[in-house]
């Protein structure tokens, strides 16, 4: 029993240090290989084993969701136990196929099917209300700058891949070393015995090969070069650092003038901007004419006066004109007969210029919300325990946006189209890569990090928005209410980090990129491809006996 606690503990250990930010990320090379030892031993109980092998990988990635400040709600503490202690069972899934697939094929053949029923389990992870993909295996490579280069061909899942074949290999290693040491072959005859080589030759290319493409790719988007090349703007990011715990009790005026008063200094260090951005629901709610009908005057005239569009976090307000159309998560217009629900949003206000023409806003609800933490998962079918989820910072019960849309104006004769990427949806591959088919030539983060005081957790989001930037070889702004706010070159390099937890603002010149990454084109063809092996296999293994 030791023996096994020990390769289960092992295995989350090593898991949990290869997540970024912890500086250890070639762990994770070697991270299933005790839990792939532990399953071919076949203990009782296997499944208590992997289930702490990944309470342990989740407890030290994830251990700051709570918070853990004096300001925390208890809400927030309860639902960082829950989803520690309800996570893991998501990730013996894969793990019970495999075990499933084991024990009715040939072991070589299951060990090679191990990769493709990973990827394919983090991809169905992403899906659906209760999708939660922070801790797919490919962002342990995020620091591993060159490795993780492989992004823009198959994404995150293809790093993840890659991960999974190196760990598959050693543990074949090993599962052959062990067999020869029984025969009493001493070490240097192993080297002789063609499977061992075959093995061996084939862990020197799944590590170096990848290590060669990231060196290429990387010096093809050498920033001075991209500058030279492409159409850039000038992008100021305004970091407030408001406490979140106390909000959406302040002045929403006196928010707004915090923001502008920290962008005019900026702009008087640096000179004009063409766009500056301010974090996520940076304007709470301020009145009907604002928040509902759109009235945005007062901002409006600011804009023109400083020539700088602006890209804003702002909770829009939607009115259903009768009961039967409102979602069963519309909530009652204070005192009114009138149902209401709000949208976490992306508001971008253009500069008009000389010319002082109606200026239409556009606004992009945020589609992706966060479990539990903005929306109730399956709400409309669980409308009984809407009230049991609302929780004391103004944030629940948010509507789910039903378009996706990028926010653009023009500089000169050059359209610059935005991908207004709101918080956690930066953690879902897909739909960024979707505003990049739409045509987004920048990508942009907007978040709330504050919630996560002097914890690992923005400096993880952060690592995140670096394999979207990979991945769809595109510049990226991310701006914080604090946090880590700053800029990410499109070879996931950052170019610059503003200092967290400081009122502080930064500008940088970013390129303009119009040619799609390999995955922008074909996106998820790989964890298509895995998903339908596995089924096939399934399928194969329960009609065939051995295979």
């Amino acid at each position: 029993m030791r023996k096994y606690l020990f390769l289960s503990i092992s295995s989350g250990l090593l898991l949990g240090l290869s997540f970024p930010p912890y500086p250890f990320p070639l762990l994770a090379f070697v991270g299933f290989v005790p839990l792939l030892l532990l399953i071919e031993a076949q203990p009782k109980r296997l499944y208590l084993y992997v289930y702490l092998t990944f309470f342990l990988f989740h407890a030290l990635a994830n251990w700051w969701i709570g918070s853990w400040t004096s300001e925390s709600d208890p809400y927030l503490i309860a639902s960082c136990f829950a989803l520690a202690f309800v996570h893991p069972f998501f990730f013996i899934v894969p793990i019970a196929t495999y075990n499933i697939i084991k024990k009715r094929s040939l072991p070589s053949t299951s060990l090679m099917l191990f990769p493709f029923i990973w990827v394919s389990f983090e991809w169905l992870h992403s899906i659906g209300d209760l999708a939660y993909p922070w801790l797919s295996l490919g962002y342990t490579q995020t620091l591993n700058f060159y490795y993780v280069q492989t992004a823009d061909i198959s994404g995150v899942w293809g790093v993840s891949f890659l991960v999974l074949w190196v760990n598959v290999i050693i543990y074949k290693l090993i599962y052959l070393f062990k067999q020869r040491q029984s025969k009493k072959i001493v070490f240097k005859e192993i080297f002789a015995i063609p499977s061992f080589k075959k093995y061996t030759i084939a862990l020197f290319l799944t590590v170096l090969l990848p290590y060669v493409y990231g060196i290429i790719r990387v010096n093809q988007f050498e920033h001075q070069e991209m500058l030279a090349n492409n159409p850039s703007i000038k992008v100021g990011i305004i970091q407030p650092n408001i406490n979140p715990w106390k909000k959406w009790e302040l002045d929403s005026y006196q928010q707004i003038e915090l923001h502008q008063s920290i962008q005019d200094s900026l702009v008087k260090s640096v000179g004009r901007l063409d766009l500056a951005i301010w974090s996520e629901t940076s304007i709470t709610y301020i009145s009907p004419e604002f928040n509902l009908k759109h009235n945005f005057s007062f901002l409006q005239d600011w804009i023109d006066s400083s020539g700088t569009n602006l890209l804003t976090g702002f909770a829009d307000f939607y009115i259903y004109p009768n009961k039967e159309k409102a979602p069963v998560t519309a909530r009652y217009w204070f005192d009114s007969d009138s149902l209401f629900e709000p949208f976490n949003s992306a508001l971008l206000i253009k500069e008009r210029g000389n010319s002082y023409e109606k200026n239409n806003p556009q606004i992009y609800h945020k589609s992706q919300l966060t479990p539990f933490g903005e929306r109730l998962p399956y709400a409309e079918y669980l409308k009984f325990a809407i009230k049991w989820m609302e929780w004391g910072v103004g944030i629940s019960g948010w509507g789910v946006g039903q378009e996706l849309k990028n926010l653009s104006f023009k500089k000169n004769d050059c359209d610059v189209v935005i991908a207004p990427v709101i918080c956690i949806e930066s953690i879902f591959p897909l739909l960024v890569r979707n505003f990049v088919l739409l045509n987004a030539n920048l990508l942009s983060v907007i978040t709330n990090d504050g919630w996560y005081d002097h914890t690992i957790g923005p400096e993880q989001h952060f690592c995140i928005a670096q394999m979207r930037a990979i991945e769809n070889r595109r510049y990226l702004a991310r701006c914080a209410n604090t946090g880590v706010s700053g800029f990410i070159k499109a070879s996931g390099e950052p170019l610059l980090k503003a200092p967290q937890y400081q009122r502080v603002a930064v500008a940088a010149s970013l390129p303009l990129l119009s040619e799609n990454s390999c995955f922008a084109i074909i996106g998820n063809f790989l964890s298509i491809i895995s998903t339908t092996i596995v089924l096939i296999s399934i399928i194969y293994c329960f009609y065939v006996k051995k295979f």
